[in-house]
Protein backbone atom coordinates (compact mmCIF):
# COMPACT_ATOMS: atom_id res chain seq x y z
CA UNK A 1 0.00 0.00 0.00
CA UNK A 2 1.37 3.50 -0.90
CA UNK A 3 3.19 4.94 2.01
CA UNK A 4 0.84 8.08 1.63
CA UNK A 5 -1.95 6.35 2.45
CA UNK A 6 -0.78 5.46 6.37
CA UNK A 7 -1.97 7.76 8.79
CA UNK A 8 0.00 6.37 11.96
CA UNK A 9 -2.91 8.49 14.09
CA UNK A 10 -5.57 6.08 12.02
CA UNK A 11 -3.42 3.09 11.92
CA UNK A 12 -3.04 2.86 15.44
CA UNK A 13 -6.74 3.90 16.69
CA UNK A 14 -7.73 0.06 16.31
CA UNK A 15 -5.07 -0.77 18.67
CA UNK A 16 -5.61 1.99 21.69
CA UNK A 17 -9.30 1.99 21.41
CA UNK A 18 -9.69 -2.02 21.32
CA UNK A 19 -11.47 -2.87 24.78
CA UNK A 20 -12.04 -6.90 24.40
CA UNK A 21 -8.14 -7.36 24.83
CA UNK A 22 -7.28 -5.12 27.14
CA UNK A 23 -5.36 -7.71 29.44
CA UNK A 24 -3.13 -9.09 27.08
CA UNK A 25 0.20 -8.29 27.25
CA UNK A 26 1.47 -4.94 24.43
CA UNK A 27 4.75 -3.32 23.40
CA UNK A 28 4.98 -0.80 25.01
CA UNK A 29 4.89 2.78 23.36
CA UNK A 30 8.52 2.72 24.35
CA UNK A 31 9.67 -0.37 23.32
CA UNK A 32 7.86 0.23 19.50
CA UNK A 33 10.00 3.78 19.41
CA UNK A 34 13.15 1.95 20.56
CA UNK A 35 13.25 -0.10 17.98
CA UNK A 36 11.73 1.97 14.95
CA UNK A 37 9.14 -0.40 14.72
CA UNK A 38 6.89 2.21 13.05
CA UNK A 39 9.92 2.01 9.91
CA UNK A 40 9.76 -2.00 10.06
CA UNK A 41 5.84 -1.59 9.21
CA UNK A 42 6.38 0.32 6.72
CA UNK A 43 8.48 -2.47 5.70
CA UNK A 44 6.76 -5.36 5.72
CA UNK A 45 3.12 -4.13 5.35
CA UNK A 46 1.50 -6.02 2.44
CA UNK A 47 -1.94 -5.35 3.61
CA UNK A 48 -4.75 -4.27 0.83
CA UNK A 49 -7.44 -2.09 3.30
CA UNK A 50 -7.85 0.15 5.86
CA UNK A 51 -8.85 -2.53 8.32
CA UNK A 52 -6.00 -4.77 7.39
CA UNK A 53 -3.24 -2.07 8.41
CA UNK A 54 -4.93 -1.74 11.53
CA UNK A 55 -4.78 -5.60 12.51
CA UNK A 56 -1.74 -5.93 11.29
CA UNK A 57 -0.45 -2.44 13.66
CA UNK A 58 -2.69 -4.60 16.75
CA UNK A 59 -1.11 -8.13 15.77
CA UNK A 60 2.78 -6.55 16.24
CA UNK A 61 1.51 -5.19 19.49
CA UNK A 62 0.21 -7.79 21.28
CA UNK A 63 2.69 -11.36 21.11
CA UNK A 64 1.11 -14.57 21.41
CA UNK A 65 2.45 -16.41 24.56
CA UNK A 66 -0.88 -19.93 24.05
CA UNK A 67 0.90 -22.05 21.80
CA UNK A 68 -2.23 -22.89 20.61
CA UNK A 69 -2.78 -19.76 19.31
CA UNK A 70 0.41 -19.30 17.81
CA UNK A 71 0.35 -23.05 15.87
CA UNK A 72 -3.06 -21.80 14.54
CA UNK A 73 -1.51 -18.55 13.43
CA UNK A 74 1.33 -20.63 11.81
CA UNK A 75 -1.11 -22.85 10.14
CA UNK A 76 -3.44 -20.11 8.58
CA UNK A 77 -0.33 -18.27 7.13
CA UNK A 78 0.90 -21.63 5.74
CA UNK A 79 -2.49 -22.53 4.19
CA UNK A 80 -2.60 -19.59 2.10
CA UNK A 81 0.71 -19.79 0.85
CA UNK A 82 -0.56 -23.54 -0.48
CA UNK A 83 -2.61 -22.04 -2.17
CA UNK A 84 -1.80 -19.34 -4.46
CA UNK A 85 -5.11 -19.33 -6.55
CA UNK A 86 -7.50 -18.88 -3.68
CA UNK A 87 -5.15 -16.12 -2.24
CA UNK A 88 -5.38 -14.16 -5.33
CA UNK A 89 -9.03 -14.52 -4.76
CA UNK A 90 -8.56 -13.54 -1.44
CA UNK A 91 -6.36 -10.31 -2.33
CA UNK A 92 -8.75 -9.10 -5.44
CA UNK A 93 -11.73 -8.77 -2.56
CA UNK A 94 -9.50 -7.20 0.13
CA UNK A 95 -8.74 -4.81 -3.06
CA UNK A 96 -12.03 -3.71 -3.47
CA UNK A 97 -12.70 -2.93 0.14
CA UNK A 98 -9.04 -0.77 -0.31
CA UNK A 99 -8.33 2.34 1.59
CA UNK A 100 -10.71 5.05 3.64
CA UNK A 101 -10.79 7.85 1.56
CA UNK A 102 -10.95 10.52 4.59
CA UNK A 103 -11.27 9.23 8.79
CA UNK A 104 -10.54 5.82 10.39
CA UNK A 105 -13.69 3.97 10.51
CA UNK A 106 -12.79 1.84 13.59
CA UNK A 107 -12.14 5.80 15.10
CA UNK A 108 -15.86 6.89 14.13
CA UNK A 109 -17.41 3.81 14.88
CA UNK A 110 -16.26 4.08 18.56
CA UNK A 111 -17.41 7.81 18.47
CA UNK A 112 -21.31 6.57 17.91
CA UNK A 113 -22.33 6.35 21.34
CA UNK A 114 -25.44 8.27 21.86
CA UNK A 115 -28.42 7.35 20.09
CA UNK A 116 -30.49 9.64 18.61
CA UNK A 117 -33.89 10.15 20.53
CA UNK A 118 -37.25 7.79 18.82
CA UNK A 119 -38.79 11.31 19.15
CA UNK A 120 -37.12 13.00 16.48
CA UNK A 121 -36.44 10.01 14.00
CA UNK A 122 -40.63 9.35 14.50
CA UNK A 123 -40.82 13.40 13.43
CA UNK A 124 -39.00 12.49 10.65
CA UNK A 125 -40.51 9.50 9.91
CA UNK A 126 -44.30 11.07 9.95
CA UNK A 127 -43.10 14.34 7.70
CA UNK A 128 -41.42 11.73 4.92
CA UNK A 129 -45.51 9.69 5.33
CA UNK A 130 -46.78 13.49 4.67
CA UNK A 131 -44.65 14.56 2.08
CA UNK A 132 -45.97 10.80 0.25
CA UNK A 133 -49.81 12.25 1.26
CA UNK A 134 -49.21 15.11 -0.12
CA UNK A 135 -48.76 14.34 -3.83
CA UNK A 136 -52.61 13.39 -3.56
CA UNK A 137 -53.97 16.73 -2.17
CA UNK A 138 -53.81 18.88 -5.36
CA UNK A 139 -56.50 15.98 -6.90
CA UNK A 140 -58.65 16.22 -4.11
CA UNK A 141 -58.30 19.62 -2.65
CA UNK A 142 -57.36 21.67 -5.84
CA UNK A 143 -55.18 25.07 -5.04
CA UNK A 144 -55.04 24.77 -1.51
CA UNK A 145 -53.80 20.70 -1.88
CA UNK A 146 -51.17 22.53 -4.64
CA UNK A 147 -50.15 24.94 -0.73
CA UNK A 148 -49.81 21.55 0.85
CA UNK A 149 -47.77 19.83 -1.26
CA UNK A 150 -45.75 22.91 -1.77
CA UNK A 151 -45.14 23.49 2.37
CA UNK A 152 -44.12 19.93 2.87
CA UNK A 153 -42.04 20.32 -0.13
CA UNK A 154 -40.25 23.33 1.64
CA UNK A 155 -40.12 21.93 4.60
CA UNK A 156 -38.81 18.84 4.12
CA UNK A 157 -35.46 20.76 1.77
CA UNK A 158 -34.84 22.45 4.74
CA UNK A 159 -34.34 19.70 6.93
CA UNK A 160 -32.55 18.09 4.15
CA UNK A 161 -30.13 20.77 4.15
CA UNK A 162 -29.89 21.19 8.00
CA UNK A 163 -28.58 17.64 7.93
CA UNK A 164 -26.83 17.69 4.92
CA UNK A 165 -23.45 18.89 6.60
CA UNK A 166 -23.26 16.00 8.55
CA UNK A 167 -23.76 13.18 6.12
CA UNK A 168 -21.17 15.01 4.02
CA UNK A 169 -18.88 14.86 6.97
CA UNK A 170 -19.03 11.82 7.76
CA UNK A 171 -20.07 9.53 4.09
CA UNK A 172 -16.56 8.73 3.93
CA UNK A 173 -17.22 6.17 6.63
CA UNK A 174 -20.52 5.47 5.92
CA UNK A 175 -19.32 4.13 2.64
CA UNK A 176 -16.36 2.51 3.98
CA UNK A 177 -18.83 0.72 6.81
CA UNK A 178 -20.69 -0.58 3.56
CA UNK A 179 -17.41 -1.69 1.36
CA UNK A 180 -16.30 -3.52 4.67
CA UNK A 181 -19.81 -5.28 4.95
CA UNK A 182 -20.02 -6.65 1.49
CA UNK A 183 -16.11 -7.29 1.41
CA UNK A 184 -17.24 -9.46 4.88
CA UNK A 185 -20.00 -11.17 2.65
CA UNK A 186 -18.09 -12.34 -0.46
CA UNK A 187 -14.81 -13.27 1.45
CA UNK A 188 -16.88 -15.54 3.46
CA UNK A 189 -17.50 -17.30 0.78
CA UNK A 190 -14.08 -18.29 -0.10
CA UNK A 191 -12.85 -21.89 0.11
CA UNK A 192 -10.13 -21.26 2.35
CA UNK A 193 -9.91 -24.22 4.57
CA UNK A 194 -7.20 -23.09 7.57
CA UNK A 195 -9.52 -20.08 7.59
CA UNK A 196 -13.08 -22.22 7.75
CA UNK A 197 -14.04 -21.32 11.44
CA UNK A 198 -13.48 -17.47 10.93
CA UNK A 199 -15.26 -17.52 7.51
CA UNK A 200 -18.40 -19.15 9.27
CA UNK A 201 -18.69 -16.83 11.51
CA UNK A 202 -18.17 -14.08 9.27
CA UNK A 203 -20.59 -15.22 6.71
CA UNK A 204 -22.95 -15.46 9.69
CA UNK A 205 -22.46 -12.03 10.71
CA UNK A 206 -22.73 -10.47 7.06
CA UNK A 207 -26.29 -12.10 7.35
CA UNK A 208 -27.28 -10.50 10.70
CA UNK A 209 -26.02 -7.27 9.48
CA UNK A 210 -27.68 -7.14 5.88
CA UNK A 211 -30.22 -4.63 6.65
CA UNK A 212 -27.50 -2.38 8.00
CA UNK A 213 -25.10 -3.00 5.08
CA UNK A 214 -27.93 -2.41 2.36
CA UNK A 215 -29.02 0.77 4.14
CA UNK A 216 -25.64 2.16 4.09
CA UNK A 217 -25.51 1.90 0.15
CA UNK A 218 -28.16 4.83 0.78
CA UNK A 219 -25.87 7.02 2.65
CA UNK A 220 -23.04 6.20 0.26
CA UNK A 221 -24.36 7.99 -2.99
CA UNK A 222 -23.13 11.04 -3.95
CA UNK A 223 -25.67 13.72 -3.46
CA UNK A 224 -25.66 17.22 -5.22
CA UNK A 225 -26.86 17.63 -8.85
CA UNK A 226 -24.98 17.06 -11.89
CA UNK A 227 -26.02 17.17 -15.83
CA UNK A 228 -27.56 13.96 -15.77
CA UNK A 229 -31.55 14.69 -15.91
CA UNK A 230 -32.01 11.19 -14.02
CA UNK A 231 -29.97 11.82 -11.33
CA UNK A 232 -31.32 15.38 -10.63
CA UNK A 233 -34.86 13.89 -10.22
CA UNK A 234 -33.96 11.08 -8.36
CA UNK A 235 -32.08 13.75 -5.54
CA UNK A 236 -35.57 16.15 -5.85
CA UNK A 237 -37.29 12.33 -5.06
CA UNK A 238 -35.08 12.01 -2.21
CA UNK A 239 -34.78 15.19 -0.48
CA UNK A 240 -38.52 15.41 -0.89
CA UNK A 241 -39.00 12.34 0.62
CA UNK A 242 -36.45 12.91 3.76
CA UNK A 243 -35.03 9.07 2.67
CA UNK A 244 -30.91 10.73 3.33
CA UNK A 245 -32.79 11.85 6.77
CA UNK A 246 -34.76 9.01 7.62
CA UNK A 247 -31.80 6.49 6.64
CA UNK A 248 -29.37 8.24 8.46
CA UNK A 249 -30.75 8.23 11.71
CA UNK A 250 -31.46 4.69 11.28
CA UNK A 251 -28.02 3.88 10.18
CA UNK A 252 -26.91 6.31 13.19
CA UNK A 253 -28.83 3.93 16.33
CA UNK A 254 -28.41 0.67 14.21
CA UNK A 255 -24.46 1.04 14.63
CA UNK A 256 -24.84 1.55 18.88
CA UNK A 257 -27.24 -1.09 19.09
CA UNK A 258 -24.38 -3.54 16.77
CA UNK A 259 -21.51 -1.83 17.52
CA UNK A 260 -20.29 -5.46 19.01
CA UNK A 261 -20.93 -7.50 15.65
CA UNK A 262 -19.28 -4.61 13.78
CA UNK A 263 -16.33 -4.82 15.38
CA UNK A 264 -15.97 -8.28 14.82
CA UNK A 265 -16.52 -7.84 11.17
CA UNK A 266 -13.87 -5.65 11.47
CA UNK A 267 -11.16 -7.74 13.34
CA UNK A 268 -12.01 -10.48 11.38
CA UNK A 269 -11.80 -8.97 7.68
CA UNK A 270 -8.55 -7.22 9.11
CA UNK A 271 -7.30 -10.26 10.49
CA UNK A 272 -7.87 -11.93 7.26
CA UNK A 273 -6.00 -9.22 5.45
CA UNK A 274 -2.95 -9.13 7.93
CA UNK A 275 -2.49 -12.73 7.50
CA UNK A 276 -2.56 -12.81 3.95
CA UNK A 277 0.16 -10.13 4.34
CA UNK A 278 2.25 -12.30 6.56
CA UNK A 279 2.26 -15.09 3.73
CA UNK A 280 3.03 -12.24 0.92
CA UNK A 281 6.13 -11.14 3.39
CA UNK A 282 7.48 -14.79 3.14
CA UNK A 283 6.98 -14.56 -1.12
CA UNK A 284 8.60 -11.29 -1.01
CA UNK A 285 11.71 -11.49 1.43
CA UNK A 286 14.57 -14.11 1.42
CA UNK A 287 16.29 -15.15 4.84
CA UNK A 288 12.61 -16.01 7.19
CA UNK A 289 12.65 -18.57 9.28
CA UNK A 290 9.29 -19.49 11.26
CA UNK A 291 10.92 -19.41 15.06
CA UNK A 292 10.30 -22.46 17.15
CA UNK A 293 9.60 -22.89 21.02
CA UNK A 294 12.32 -24.34 23.36
CA UNK A 295 13.42 -23.22 26.77
CA UNK A 296 16.86 -21.74 25.85
CA UNK A 297 17.15 -18.60 23.27
CA UNK A 298 19.09 -19.37 20.07
CA UNK A 299 19.16 -16.91 17.42
CA UNK A 300 21.44 -18.37 13.99
CA UNK A 301 22.32 -15.65 11.54
CA UNK A 302 20.07 -12.82 12.72
CA UNK A 303 19.41 -9.59 10.70
CA UNK A 304 18.13 -6.36 10.50
CA UNK A 305 15.17 -6.21 7.88
CA UNK A 306 15.73 -2.71 7.25
CA UNK A 307 19.70 -2.79 6.61
CA UNK A 308 20.41 -3.10 2.82
CA UNK A 309 23.83 -5.19 3.30
CA UNK A 310 23.50 -6.33 7.16
CA UNK A 311 25.81 -8.44 8.81
CA UNK A 312 24.24 -11.70 10.33
CA UNK A 313 25.34 -12.89 13.95
CA UNK A 314 24.31 -15.73 16.03
CA UNK A 315 23.41 -15.56 19.62
CA UNK A 316 22.57 -17.50 22.21
CA UNK A 317 21.40 -17.48 26.20
CA UNK A 318 22.30 -20.60 28.55
CA UNK A 319 22.32 -18.11 31.15
CA UNK A 320 20.28 -15.34 32.53
CA UNK A 321 21.67 -13.51 29.21
CA UNK A 322 23.96 -11.49 27.88
CA UNK A 323 26.29 -8.31 28.62
CA UNK A 324 27.72 -6.83 25.34
CA UNK A 325 30.71 -4.75 25.41
CA UNK A 326 32.33 -3.29 22.60
CA UNK A 327 34.01 -0.06 21.22
CA UNK A 328 32.02 2.82 19.98
CA UNK A 329 30.16 2.51 16.51
CA UNK A 330 31.44 -1.36 16.61
CA UNK A 331 27.69 -2.54 16.63
CA UNK A 332 26.00 -3.09 19.73
CA UNK A 333 22.98 -0.90 19.38
CA UNK A 334 22.39 -1.71 15.69
CA UNK A 335 22.66 -5.93 17.55
CA UNK A 336 20.15 -4.88 20.31
CA UNK A 337 17.72 -3.32 17.57
CA UNK A 338 17.88 -6.80 15.33
CA UNK A 339 17.15 -8.82 18.38
CA UNK A 340 14.12 -7.06 19.94
CA UNK A 341 13.04 -6.39 16.04
CA UNK A 342 12.92 -10.29 15.34
CA UNK A 343 11.94 -11.19 18.80
CA UNK A 344 8.99 -9.03 18.26
CA UNK A 345 8.37 -10.65 14.72
CA UNK A 346 8.74 -14.13 15.96
CA UNK A 347 6.01 -13.55 19.08
CA UNK A 348 3.66 -11.54 16.40
CA UNK A 349 3.65 -12.68 12.85
CA UNK A 350 5.30 -16.25 13.91
CA UNK A 351 8.30 -14.99 11.68
CA UNK A 352 12.37 -14.25 12.05
CA UNK A 353 14.87 -12.73 9.80
CA UNK A 354 17.24 -15.54 10.43
CA UNK A 355 18.36 -19.04 9.21
CA UNK A 356 17.24 -20.54 12.41
CA UNK A 357 15.95 -19.32 15.77
CA UNK A 358 14.11 -20.46 19.34
CA UNK A 359 13.64 -19.52 22.45
CA UNK A 360 10.18 -19.07 25.10
CA UNK A 361 7.53 -17.00 24.05
CA UNK A 362 8.29 -13.93 25.05
CA UNK A 363 7.21 -10.01 25.39
CA UNK A 364 9.58 -7.62 24.72
CA UNK A 365 11.16 -4.50 26.68
CA UNK A 366 13.52 -2.11 25.90
CA UNK A 367 15.56 1.06 27.33
CA UNK A 368 17.37 1.64 24.36
CA UNK A 369 17.06 5.67 23.56
CA UNK A 370 17.25 7.83 26.54
CA UNK A 371 16.59 11.55 26.31
CA UNK A 372 16.34 14.48 28.93
CA UNK A 373 12.48 15.45 29.12
CA UNK A 374 12.64 19.58 29.12
CA UNK A 375 8.93 19.93 29.73
CA UNK A 376 8.88 17.49 32.47
CA UNK A 377 12.18 19.34 33.85
CA UNK A 378 13.27 15.19 33.77
CA UNK A 379 17.42 14.84 33.21
CA UNK A 380 18.82 11.98 31.36
CA UNK A 381 19.24 9.60 34.03
CA UNK A 382 16.00 10.67 35.76
CA UNK A 383 14.30 9.35 32.31
CA UNK A 384 16.52 6.44 32.45
CA UNK A 385 15.99 5.34 35.71
CA UNK A 386 11.76 5.84 35.43
CA UNK A 387 12.39 3.66 32.48
CA UNK A 388 14.14 0.95 34.26
CA UNK A 389 11.93 0.67 37.14
CA UNK A 390 9.03 0.02 34.28
CA UNK A 391 11.29 -2.72 33.37
CA UNK A 392 12.10 -3.98 36.62
CA UNK A 393 8.02 -4.34 37.26
CA UNK A 394 7.12 -5.57 33.97
CA UNK A 395 9.87 -8.43 34.51
CA UNK A 396 7.81 -9.68 38.01
CA UNK A 397 4.80 -10.25 35.60
CA UNK A 398 3.48 -13.67 34.45
CA UNK A 399 5.12 -14.20 30.86
CA UNK A 400 8.46 -14.12 30.59
CA UNK A 401 10.41 -10.98 29.35
CA UNK A 402 13.35 -10.49 26.96
CA UNK A 403 14.72 -7.16 28.52
CA UNK A 404 17.02 -5.41 26.61
CA UNK A 405 18.92 -2.08 27.68
CA UNK A 406 21.30 -0.02 25.73
CA UNK A 407 24.35 1.69 27.91
CA UNK A 408 22.83 0.96 31.23
CA UNK A 409 22.47 4.57 33.25
CA UNK A 410 24.63 6.28 31.31
CA UNK A 411 23.51 9.64 32.58
CA UNK A 412 25.27 9.80 35.42
CA UNK A 413 29.29 9.41 36.87
CA UNK A 414 31.14 6.01 36.29
CA UNK A 415 31.20 5.08 39.92
CA UNK A 416 27.51 4.93 40.86
CA UNK A 417 26.72 3.81 37.41
CA UNK A 418 28.35 0.54 37.52
CA UNK A 419 27.85 -0.34 41.34
CA UNK A 420 23.79 0.44 40.51
CA UNK A 421 24.07 -1.80 37.04
CA UNK A 422 25.31 -4.78 38.95
CA UNK A 423 22.55 -4.50 41.24
CA UNK A 424 19.82 -4.24 39.03
CA UNK A 425 21.18 -6.25 36.33
CA UNK A 426 21.79 -9.28 39.12
CA UNK A 427 18.02 -8.17 40.30
CA UNK A 428 16.93 -9.00 37.03
CA UNK A 429 18.44 -12.26 36.86
CA UNK A 430 16.21 -13.30 39.32
CA UNK A 431 13.57 -12.74 37.41
CA UNK A 432 11.19 -14.21 35.01
CA UNK A 433 12.93 -12.74 32.40
CA UNK A 434 16.56 -12.79 29.83
CA UNK A 435 18.68 -9.67 29.55
CA UNK A 436 20.20 -8.62 27.04
CA UNK A 437 22.36 -5.24 28.47
CA UNK A 438 25.20 -2.66 26.46
CA UNK A 439 27.55 -1.48 28.27
CA UNK A 440 31.06 0.21 28.20
CA UNK A 441 31.73 -0.69 31.29
CA UNK A 442 33.84 -4.20 31.13
CA UNK A 443 34.07 -3.63 34.98
CA UNK A 444 30.09 -4.60 34.78
CA UNK A 445 30.88 -7.34 32.98
CA UNK A 446 33.34 -9.01 34.47
CA UNK A 447 31.52 -8.61 37.91
CA UNK A 448 28.47 -10.51 36.16
CA UNK A 449 30.60 -13.19 34.44
CA UNK A 450 29.03 -16.32 35.66
CA UNK A 451 25.39 -15.42 35.72
CA UNK A 452 25.09 -13.68 32.05
CA UNK A 453 27.48 -14.37 29.16
CA UNK A 454 29.62 -12.11 27.92
CA UNK A 455 30.08 -11.31 24.12
CA UNK A 456 31.58 -8.02 22.62
CA UNK A 457 31.94 -6.13 19.03
CA UNK A 458 35.58 -5.00 18.58
CA UNK A 459 37.54 -2.91 16.27
CA UNK A 460 40.69 -3.05 14.24
CA UNK A 461 43.11 -0.42 13.96
CA UNK A 462 44.88 0.48 10.40
CA UNK A 463 46.51 3.07 8.06
CA UNK A 464 43.09 4.11 6.93
CA UNK A 465 41.18 4.47 10.16
CA UNK A 466 39.52 2.14 12.48
CA UNK A 467 37.49 -0.70 10.67
CA UNK A 468 35.15 -2.88 12.38
CA UNK A 469 33.51 -6.34 10.98
CA UNK A 470 30.32 -6.08 13.23
CA UNK A 471 30.61 -9.58 14.07
CA UNK A 472 29.38 -10.37 17.68
CA UNK A 473 32.63 -12.39 19.63
CA UNK A 474 32.32 -14.25 23.14
CA UNK A 475 33.92 -12.84 25.89
CA UNK A 476 35.02 -9.28 27.44
CA UNK A 477 35.60 -6.35 25.11
CA UNK A 478 39.75 -5.74 25.62
CA UNK A 479 40.32 -1.99 25.34
CA UNK A 480 38.08 0.62 23.34
CA UNK A 481 37.95 3.24 21.26
CA UNK A 482 37.52 6.72 22.81
CA UNK A 483 40.69 8.07 22.45
CA UNK A 484 41.55 6.54 19.45
CA UNK A 485 38.54 8.43 17.60
CA UNK A 486 39.44 11.98 19.24
CA UNK A 487 43.12 11.70 17.08
CA UNK A 488 41.07 9.96 13.65
CA UNK A 489 38.86 13.38 13.91
CA UNK A 490 42.13 15.86 14.41
CA UNK A 491 41.51 17.02 18.32
CA UNK A 492 44.94 19.27 19.30
CA UNK A 493 48.20 17.74 20.69
CA UNK A 494 47.71 19.65 23.58
CA UNK A 495 43.63 17.73 24.04
CA UNK A 496 45.44 14.55 23.16
CA UNK A 497 48.50 14.73 25.41
CA UNK A 498 48.88 12.12 28.16
CA UNK A 499 45.88 10.39 27.38
CA UNK A 500 47.90 7.22 26.41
Amino acid sequence: MPVENRKWEFISCYFRERTDAADTPQIDDRTWNDLDMDDIFLKLDRTKSTVGQSVLYDMLRRPLFNDKARTARIARIAGLLAQPAHCRKLRRALTRLGVQRSGEIYQFLSARRAGIPDRRRYLYLALSIIAALSIAAPFLLGIPGFLILAASGITNLVIHYRFKATVIVESPSYEYLHRLLAAGNRISRLPLPELEADLRELGALSESLRKLRSRTALLMTPSGFSGDIVAMFVEYIRQFFLQEVTTYFFVHNEIIKRMDEISRVYGLVGGVDALQAAAAMREDFTGITTPETAEAFEADELVHPLLKDPVANSLRMDRKGVVVTGSNMSGKSTFLRTLGVNQILAGTLCMAFARRMRGPAFFTITSITNRDNILASESHYLVEARRLLDILEAARGGHPALVIIDEILSGTNSEERIAASISILRYLAGLNCRVVAATHDRAIAADLEGIFNNVHFTHRVEEQGLQFDYTLHDGIVEAGNAIKLLRLLGYPSEVLEGLG
